[in-house]
């Protein structure tokens, strides 16, 4: 497919593209023409941005005519024989649309429900053509009584290929005065000309009377609709969505979605649209969604750069929209490395995003929409303005952080966020917690975790996913059931704060070989304290007298699977077990323990739920971490994140202390090097 400009001479197997009604794309037509070429025109979708185009946005779709476009009613289009068509009761039924090559990873049984939740997306997720995802400025709060009045930009070719002009707007604006006496008429001015890029066809002095009132702030479209009754437009796309979200639509042109009985029309409407709505089946406003979002437009993601359906494409623009936001977000004590990655992570909690250090707290001016921002389960310092005590949020690594230790400066590609405490400390709640003590998951949510865990593993992905390529071989005896005991850094927060009986990887591994003495025990010492960077290490003498093997270099999820029972204080390893079928002992107060998955030596009355695996999951790995994908830049999912990891993980062969060493300063110092460089450019 090749989109001719300059319209080189070639041969072979090629269509020529054109851009809408353009001038460029008439030239394009009588070139196709000329060489008996096919034509297509394409436009932006009616998903098209995540923000306005002017803000550097990604362009998520393009609607795609073979016939016309979809806002020329002066001719026929795609558009109007999908809409004709209806919705097929299966969806191979489509054979001879459009998207048709695209094979959809969804099951299509049942089209009409897949249609009908998809507009409820669109309705509950308030999607529209310009997301506006980094705006910060909030719709406005209108009156009971409104009416919704929907302005365009001067000029706009969709206006005049409706059979509509500048009177038309005039006309709307004193129809909607004139139909409703008693309401506010708000008239919505065009994202283009409050960007001060163009005119609109409404001017003020045409309010015949005080209760008009024209918006002129950028906020989300779909916001003002679900505020008013009725909406009036010329042929603009918020008609379309006003009609999505059950609301009365008047038209003063011909867009795509008028003269299918489903509008007020005022405008002249091609009898081509009459005839072809007698010819169909009744056309329903699910019709119309079915036609323009899966028919007419095609999508890709901009996290893998690949086609894709329309509830992706929703999908990827709620996970970049705000979540608890505040006007500024002070970081406190963060070092050199976490400044590089932190504003990634954090720029869907605030506006804002400043690095202090303790000393510099007092000289702040903090005000009411601001908080502070401390890594993991540091203590409040001193100096803490009082303003920002009541608004402490914590941060720390995900469950499927990186390809590498964080000892060894990988930056992550998941982090957690958390206004209620954090996870891993026991002694007071977390936002974790309370989604899984409160959270009612729904049947979707629990087939969605339970895809992820068979993505895990088959993919065999975990939180740091290093091993070795070193063979090592378990040599347990019949009858001998294969113990993991894991070990963890003894100074972690998670043993400091949620394990008081037993807090040392040598006091866990004497319980164990207490309890299991006539087990096969293997022992893995972690990562970290295997790479010399943190403490836990249990002499050699200690581990060959408890345990019957301790083996270093595999990856954890190797000996999980080998393994029968995993014994812990409060390791992640634990919920990697689960996730495998695998029988876990806590001897602390990990997130994943008192739900009724785990063996407890531990009780926490807080947790008295029992949940199922699919909601821990789910609650884990997809409600609470934000995760990045490093390539793009924006936030993705954690099945994505899986899939890039897959097969990636780090080999740490055997090296000489010295080669070690050496090779762990190297990698520090490059990576130092790019965290300059990113606090330098931002």
């Amino acid at each position: 497919m090749i989109a001719v400009k300059g319209f080189p001479t070639f041969t072979g197997n090629f269509l020529v593209v054109g851009w809408g009604l353009k001038p460029s794309a008439a030239r394009a037509k009588a070139y196709a023409d000329q060489h008996s070429l096919p034509f297509w025109r394409v436009e932006d979708g009616f998903i098209g941005y995540l923000n306005h185009p002017t803000a550097k946005s990604n362009l998520l779709s393009l609607s795609v005519d073979t016939t016309g476009i979809y806002y020329d009613a002066t001719n026929p289009s795609d558009m109007e024989a999908y809409i004709a068509a209806g919705i097929p009761e299966q969806f191979s039924a489509r054979l001879n649309l459009s998207n048709d090559e695209f094979v959809s990873n969804r099951e299509h049984q049942n089209l009409l429900s897949r249609v009908q939740a998809f507009r409820q997306s669109l309705i509950d997720n308030q999607i529209t053509k310009y997301n506006l995802c980094g705006q910060v400025e909030q719709a406005p709060s209108l009156d009971e009584n409104a009416v919704l009045v929907v302005d365009q930009t001067f000029g706009d070719l969709s206006v005049e290929y409706s059979y509509a002009s500048a009177d038309s707007f005039k006309q709307m604006l004193q129809a909607a005065i004139d139909e409703n006496p008693s309401a506010t008429i708000y008239v919505k001015a065009h994202p283009d000309v409050l960007l001060g890029k163009k005119t609109g066809f409404v001017k003020p002095e045409w309010a015949s009377c005080n209760r008009v009132q024209f918006i002129y702030q950028a906020c989300n479209p779909i916001v003002l609709i679900q505020q008013v009754n009725k909406v009036y437009t010329v042929c603009s796309q918020m008609g379309f969505e006003a009609l999505l979200n059950n609301k009365q639509v008047v038209t003063f042109g011909a867009p795509f979605y008028a003269g299918w009985g489903l509008t007020d029309d005022r405008g002249h409407i091609p009898q081509r649209r009459q005839q072809l709505r007698a010819e169909s089946q009744s056309i329903s406003i699910d019709g119309l969604v079915y036609a323009a979002y899966f028919c007419y437009v095609r999508y890709v993601n901009p996290l893998t750069q690949q086609r894709c359906d329309p509830e992706d494409v929703v999908d990827f623009i709620q996970l970049q929209k705000t979540a608890m936001q505040f006007n500024t977000l002070y970081c406190c004590n963060f070092s050199l490395w976490k400044k590089a990655f932190l504003p990634y992570f954090l720029r869907k909690y605030a506006k804002k995003v400043t690095f202090v250090s303790s000393k510099q707290l007092n000289k702040i001016n903090p005000q009411a929409h601001d908080a502070l921002l401390l890594w993991g389960a540091k203590e409040l310092p001193e100096r803490t303005p009082a303003m920002l005590k009541n608004n402490i949020l914590r941060i720390e690594d995900g469950f499927v952080r990186s390809v590498g230790l964080g000892a060894d400066l990988r930056r992550p590609s998941s982090l957690v966020v958390d206004n209620q405490g954090i996870y891993f400390n026991p002694q007071h709640p977390s936002r974790l917690e309370d989604i899984l003590q409160n959270k009612q998951f729904t049947p979707a949510e629990l087939i969605r975790a339970q895809h992820l865990v068979e993505l895990l593993n088959k993919s065999k992905v975990s939180k740091y996913n290093v091993e070795d390529s070193s063979d090592w071989a378990i040599s347990a005896k019949a009858g001998q059931k294969i113990v993991l005991v894991v070990g963890q850094v003894e100074d972690d927060a998670s043993i400091q704060t949620g394990c008081p009986d037993i807090s040392t990887n040598l006091g866990l591994l004497q319980q164990v070989r207490k309890q299991r003495p006539d087990d096969y025990i293997i022992y893995k010492p972690h990562p970290d304290v295997l790479s010399g960077n943190r403490l836990g290490q249990i002499p050699a003498s200690s581990v060959a007298e408890l345990a019957d093997i301790q083996i270093e270099q595999a990856s954890i999820i190797q000996l999980i699977e080998q393994a029968d029972e995993l014994h812990t204080l409060s390791s992640l390893s634990g919920f990697e077990a689960l996730l495998r079928g695998k029988q876990v002992y806590c001897y602390g107060l990990p997130f994943y323990a008192g739900w009724g998955l785990t063996h407890d030596t531990l009780q926490l009355d807080r947790r008295n739920r029992k949940l199922k695996l699919a909601e821990l999951v789910h609650a884990s790995l997809i409600d609470y971490p934000d995760y990045i994908d490093w390539q793009s830049g924006f936030y993705t999912k954690p099945e994505l994140i899986v899939q890039q990891f897959s097969g990636q993980s780090e080999k740490f062969a055997a090296r000489s202390q010295i080669t070690t060493f050496l090779f762990r300063k190297w990698r520090k110092i490059r990576f130092v090097f790019e965290a300059l460089l990113v606090n330098r450019l931002g």
